[in-house]
């Protein structure tokens, strides 16, 4: 894909390269001290703090440890997942880029209708890739959401029959689990169609930033249980519970009163659900 929209544009590699730099497209390196934008900093402490609640609250991502023998086989995969991460971003925003250069020689095969940044990709793929290659990649799209979605259903349906279901009813048996975990998925699934489908009719410029609103909101609260688990034995159950919703009244006075990037969600959920489950526990 990248290959290829870079051989539609006039003057190819070179004219990419050139324009990408006049526009600044690759300074990566800005040192301000601006919280309201993906800066070096925020990027940063932004980044390590969504990368600690995946690695570390998700149980989608937590259930892949226990696939492996041992701790060691545990840890060769982060690092081999960190690793191959890097070149898979230069990968994903180079294609940004590249679409950025396309367009501004070739505006008039932008969509009026297009109301939002996300739509210019699958746009692009339905009127310059040939034939074959578009139904490649659309079925690539969805191959990686079906895998994704999977392992999230399957790890929700888990924590909810072995973490509540069995605790709730010492008796069931296994079949009753079963069946409890078939359910889940079901309802699950649907309230992830319904989310979708809400998703859809918002107005929203960008789904990344949205996505790290929602990883802030929804993670940061784990992540920050996990943190007092790890760091500290004098928060309880109730402290502990004070830190987690208060992490998202903080979060959402900062979505509401301030201009924050949404890339610090995480680090502002992560440190606050810490810092009032701390104190907390001294009342």
């Amino acid at each position: 894909s990248l290959v290829w929209i870079i051989s539609g544009i006039d003057g190819g590699f070179g004219t990419f390269m050139d324009v990408a730099l006049e526009e600044e497209k690759f300074q990566i390196l800005n040192f301000s001290f601006d919280l309201t934008q993906p800066v070096f900093w925020v990027a940063i402490v932004g980044g390590f703090a969504n990368q600690l609640l995946t690695y570390t609250s998700d149980q989608s991502v937590v259930q892949r440890y226990l696939t492996v023998k041992d701790s060691s086989d545990a840890k060769k995969g982060l690092w081999l997942n960190g690793f191959l991460a890097i070149p898979i971003a230069f990968l994903f925003f180079g294609i940004g880029t590249a679409l950025f250069v396309f367009f501004k020689q070739h505006p008039d095969l932008l969509s009026i209708g297009m109301n939002n940044t996300d739509s210019i990709y699958p746009h692009y793929m339905m009127i310059e890739l040939p034939k074959g290659l578009a139904g490649l990649l659309i079925s690539a799209v969805f191959a990686a959401a079906m895998s994704t979605l999977s392992s999230n259903i399957n790890s929700s349906t888990v924590v909810m029959s072995e973490d509540f279901y069995a605790k709730l009813k010492p008796s069931c048996t296994d079949e009753d689990k079963l069946r409890f975990a078939k359910i889940s998925g079901v309802v699950v699934g649907g309230l992830g169609i319904v989310m979708a489908i809400a998703l859809a009719t918002f107005d929203i410029a960008s789904l990344w930033d949205q996505f790290n609103f929602f990883l802030g909101l929804l993670t940061s609260g784990l992540g920050g249980l996990f943190m007092m688990g790890i760091f500290t034995k004098r928060i309880g159950t109730r402290a502990a519970f004070a830190g987690f919703f208060g992490s998202i009244a903080v979060l959402l006075c900062c979505s509401a009163f301030t201009a924050v990037t949404s890339t610090l969600y995480g680090f502002i959920g992560l440190i606050s659900c810490f810092i009032i489950g701390y104190l907390s526990s001294f009342i």
